[in-house]
């Protein structure tokens, strides 16, 4: 959902970009240089990412939980954070 959204509103297709190159890919987009906030935007995404890599293909990871409900607590953090993440990408273009 996160890639789709950037696809569209950056009109580049982010769907086989790694996590670790996230970063020099939005350099580039952004003519060479980052604003404080656009690279704390960035780094965000690249957290979130870098955690749904560990957790897709580690073979023994999961999302964290503090209780037995599955990992529902990390994924609902996640969700929200992603939220925001993409609020910051709209505050970025104002």
């Amino acid at each position: 959902i996160i890639r789709e959204f950037l696809n569209k509103r950056f009109s580049h297709d982010f769907s086989s970009i790694t996590t670790g190159r996230f970063y020099t890919v939005f350099t580039d987009l952004c003519g060479g240089e980052l604003g404080e906030h656009q690279a704390q935007t960035i780094e965000n995404l690249i957290s979130i990412f870098s955690r749904l890599d560990y957790i897709r293909f580690s073979e023994n990871a999961a999302f964290l939980s503090e209780s037995e409900n599955g990992g529902t607590k990390e994924r609902y953090s996640i969700i929200i954070d992603s939220v925001h993440l993409i609020e910051d990408f709209d505050n970025d273009e104002e």
